[in-house]
């Protein structure tokens, strides 16, 4: 597999679609044990460790994703593939479907370690992912989480509304 150091940019693009909107902030388990700070956004309530993304740690979190995309070229290829990350705003704005595929971009370049599947990385993705998907057009407009015989898509319900409005608006 070749195994690449992506581009600041593509860390950036991550880390801006993590950003909070509203009142959800985006939080992952970590390994990490540095002393909670604001800079690091690490906390540990209820004996959970954990990191948030907020615009006080989009460096420290972009080092941390910086940083198993080198370990994952060392395990590869070996050297040091590495520098000093620092967050700056993306060039333009990307879909939810780009972000995912970006996601799985920078997954491909960061797995090759072997404790990548328990990493903070793969679980920053997880979170990332878990949240690109909530944020899909439509995604919080659906019947249900659980389809039944009953339950009714929602391109029928679509396709309903559209002919009630014909028929109420010739």
């Amino acid at each position: 597999m070749s195994v690449e150091l992506v581009d600041p940019e593509h860390l950036h693009v991550l880390i801006h679609a993590g950003l909070p909107r509203g009142a959800f902030v985006l939080r992952w388990t970590t390994p990490d044990t540095t002393a909670p700070s604001v800079s690091n956004g690490i906390a540990e309530p209820n004996g959970t460790r954990y990191r948030e993304l907020r615009p006080a740690t989009v460096d420290a979190v972009g080092q941390m994703l910086l940083d198993a995309n080198a370990a994952s070229i060392a395990a590869s290829w070996g050297g040091e593939n590495t520098y000093v990350y620092s967050y700056q705003q993306p060039r333009a704005e990307w879909s939810p479907v780009e972000i995912l595929r970006a996601i799985n971009g920078y997954t491909h370049q960061a797995c090759e370690t072997e404790t990548w599947p328990t990493s903070e990385a793969a679980r920053f993705c997880d979170a990332l992912r878990d949240m690109t998907i909530r944020r899909l057009p439509d995604y919080d407009r659906g019947p249900s989480w659980l389809i039944t015989a009953r339950a009714v898509p929602l391109a029928v319900t679509r396709a309903e509304l559209a002919a009630r409005h014909r028929i109420n608006h010739p």
